[in-house]
This record gives C-alpha cells, sequence and structure tokens, in this order.
C-alpha cells in the first residue's frame, strides 16, 4: 500500500497511525460517493454502541446522520456548526415522546476506548466545482469528517 508506493521514508509516519488508530486501510477499499466525506457504517456503530442503553433505533440514527448533512449556508459556516455538534454535542428529540430526549456526543471525550479511530489512506474526495482531492492520509474518529489530514509531498527535489 503506502511503503510500496513511497518506499521506507513514509513508514515512521504510518507506523505511528498504526499505534494510534484502530485501523489503516486503503481508500479504494471503501465504498461511498465521491463527495462523501462521513465514513458512514463507522458512525452509526458508534451510534448504536454509544447509546444502547437509551434503546437508539435505526431511524433516530438517520436523523442524527440527516443533521451532519444538513449543515447548511457558505462552507465556513456549515464547518462552523458541525465543529459546534462535534465539540459540544447536541439535544436530540426521540421519535418516541414517552422516552427521554438524548445528548449527543459525536465524539466520547470521557472514554477514548469507546472511539473508533480509523486512518485511511488516498481517500478520494470530490469537492466544490467537481474538484477531486486524494490526501495520502485521513484520519477519522467514529466516520466523521476529517478530523485529521496529511498530504505527503517528494523528500527531494532534483536539482538543475
Amino acid at each position: 500500500m503506502i511503503a510500496e508506493k513511497y518506499g521506507d521514508k513514509l513508514n515512521p509516519l504510518w507506523n505511528y497511525f498504526k499505534r494510534k488508530t484502530t485501523f489503516i486501510i486503503s481508500g479504494k477499499e471503501i465504498h461511498k460517493n465521491r463527495t462523501e466525506v462521513l465514513l458512514i457504517d463507522d458512525l452509526k456503530q458508534y451510534l448504536y454502541n454509544k447509546y444502547e442503553k437509551d434503546h437508539i433505533i435505526s431511524g433516530e440514527v438517520d436523523r442524527i446522520l440527516l443533521k451532519l448533512h444538513s449543515a447548511s449556508g457558505t462552507l465556513y459556516e456549515a464547518n462552523k456548526d458541525v465543529y459546534k455538534m462535534l465539540c459540544n454535542g447536541f439535544k436530540f428529540e426521540r421519535e418516541d415522546k414517552t422516552l427521554k430526549d438524548i445528548y449527543i456526543e459525536l465524539i466520547d471525550f470521557d472514554t477514548s476506548e469507546n472511539n473508533i479511530f480509523k486512518t485511511v489512506n488516498q481517500f478520494e474526495i470530490e469537492g466544490i466545482g467537481n474538484y477531486i482531492c486524494i490526501p495520502d492520509g485521513i484520519v477519522f474518529i467514529n466516520g466523521i469528517l476529517p478530523c485529521s489530514v496529511a498530504v505527503l509531498s517528494a523528500f527531494s527535489l532534483k536539482s538543475r
């Protein structure tokens, strides 16, 4: 994967990611629409695990995903809204009004072991104007938006 393309020069970086994250996978192994920046399966798994005691149901998980996808306004405003949800969480009204509302935390800051850490190599993203971006490495927490992005360049340039 990475070592084949860049040789031993990147091994220290990827060894660090291997120690710090649960999974390292190639972006080619992820089947998704190129405009999707979430790892939907990871986010769903996290929400089901975290709110199992609250008996969260699939329709509610889908509404949480819709809330993340529907952040609107300028790119700055949408990113700011999602950032607030990531840092502060949000109140979520249950479908069954007899059940108590849930306070959703998209990242478990208290117990990091409850989070799903995944590093993805060559994750293809299509942005505004059909611009394609393929960063060398992206770290996701619970499948949520790239929390860290690495773009690696050649270590040396040939002199003229």
